[in-house]
């Protein structure tokens, strides 16, 4: 496969969707190189901002500081992507299988309407992890998201499948509008589970809870509710500390 290495930061966001390794598998260096991307309302070629080796692994490997990026891996279906830097918004949307993996930290909306693969964060996130776009209600539907540190608002919102694991804190509304699936917390979640329906939710510490969630019992040092009654839900909240 190759490594690809990053020149300079882009000052314009610099698209990667076509920069996956079922469309790079069998190109050539040129080829690669001469990869069109799009860069604002013009495109750019791969090799301005990337330079490009070819390595006997099969994985891609990205190197650098792609902050200023978005869309990598977008609709991606096999293989597997290594960012060894920062990444920018977007990451895996609408991603159907394959890997990938941050060697730092993610912008918002890491894969949102996901539906299988696994994309494995070692740092924080931003907001809208598994989520929906703008005016979709259909947010992850299967798959596995991992990450290392905290994550912003809104994680899972209209999520229907798979997992998301936060090791550390998530912010406001995670779980809101859920179907289905779970989302793992291991840090403090802030009003967790807004308009849910179904699915699940474990988290270590809820700061405060919607008052439209009901207290069922303790099952193994876990706090349980049921709700959101708001919307006649049936979904589960797990909760270790309350407050």
């Amino acid at each position: 496969m190759f490594r690809l290495n990053l020149k300079r930061i882009p000052e314009i966001f610099l698209d990667l969707e076509l920069l996956t390794p079922e469309k790079t598998d069998g190109m050539s260096l040129s080829e690669l190189r001469d990869l069109p991307l799009k860069q604002g309302n013009s495109e750019v070629s791969l090799s301005e901002f990337f330079e490009v080796e070819e390595t006997e692994g099969d994985a891609l490997i990205i190197t650098g500081d792609l902050s200023r990026t978005r869309n990598l891996g977008w609709k991606m279906r096999k293989g597997k992507i290594i960012v060894e830097g920062n990444a920018g918004m977007h990451v895996g949307c609408q991603m159907k299988g394959g890997e990938i993996v941050i060697r730092g930290d993610a912008d918002s909306w890491i894969g949102c309407e996901m539906r299988g693969g696994k994309i494995e964060i070692s740092g924080k996130a931003g907001d809208y992890v598994g989520s929906a776009y703008r005016g979709s209600e259909i947010g992850m539907m299967g798959g596995e998201i991992k990450i290392g540190g905290s994550a912003g608002n809104f994680v899972g919102e209209f999520m229907s499948g798979g997992v998301i694991e936060i090791s550390l804190d998530a912010g406001v509304h995670a779980g809101s509008n859920m179907s289905g699936g779970e989302i793992r917390i291991g840090g403090t979640a802030v009003l967790p589970g807004g308009g849910m329906r179904k699915g699940t939710m474990r988290i270590e510490r809820v700061l405060e809870m919607l008052p439209t969630f009901k207290f069922e019992g303790e099952e193994n040092g876990y706090s349980v509710f049921s709700g959101d009654y708001a919307v006649n839900g049936k979904g589960r909240i797990y909760a270790r500390e309350l407050g």
